[in-house]
């Protein structure tokens, strides 16, 4: 991403490990993430709540597909909960 990207809140996480599948699946796809807060909460997990959390942001213009994408698999993850 270049300087002039604007970038889009999309997601917070209160805990490093709820998101580190999401963006994963969103990169897989082609959406290129930003993370904010995300080693300071890695470093202490008790100031999560205190700043708002890991904050996922991604450029403007892959917004509405990162939207679906991150809807897609919040689908998915629950079937499989359903499943297990």
């Amino acid at each position: 991403m270049d300087d002039k990207t604007n970038l889009v809140f999309l997601r917070s996480f209160v805990w490093p490990h709820e998101y580190y599948t999401l963006r994963s699946f969103l990169e897989s796809n082609g959406i290129e993430v930003v993370m904010l807060d995300e080693m300071t909460i890695t470093i202490d997990p008790l100031l999560s709540n205190a700043i708002g959390g890991i904050k996922m942001y991604v450029a403007e213009h892959d917004f509405d597909k990162a939207n679906k994408l991150m809807e897609e698999f919040e689908l998915n993850k629950e079937q499989n909960e359903e499943e297990s």
